[in-house]
């Protein structure tokens, strides 16, 4: 199977389950780039909580929980050369750390 020449950058969002009854959690905000056939790809988010946010970078794994995924859209495209480029940006956005209202969705908002 031949590597496509663009990708499809996308913003992906998972469920991750209910403080109480009929009261979900904020959904996990993600970017992924489809690499491969199926639902393998890389994928760009953060872990931890606001003490201890860190980048999780995944290369040609099958999408996590996508059992758990919400849904996604498409923000644009890359080529492999642009991919490598944006991986080294993706690196480089700043993760805020002690504001609780700051969180992955502002990570993924401030790395597009």
């Amino acid at each position: 199977q031949v590597e496509p020449e663009i990708y499809n950058v996308e913003v992906v969002q998972f469920w991750q389950g209910e403080a109480a009854p009929l009261r979900p959690y904020a959904l996990q905000w993600a970017i992924w780039v489809r690499t491969g056939l199926g639902m393998r790809g890389h994928t760009y988010k953060l872990v931890g909580d606001q003490t201890n946010y860190a980048i999780d970078v995944r290369l040609h794994q099958p999408l996590e929980n996508w059992n758990n995924l919400r849904g996604s859209y498409c923000v644009g495209t890359v080529s492999r050369k642009e991919l490598d480029e944006m991986e080294i940006i993706l690196q480089r956005v700043d993760i805020i750390h002690n504001i609780p209202w700051w969180n992955d969705q502002d990570w993924v908002d401030d790395a597009l």
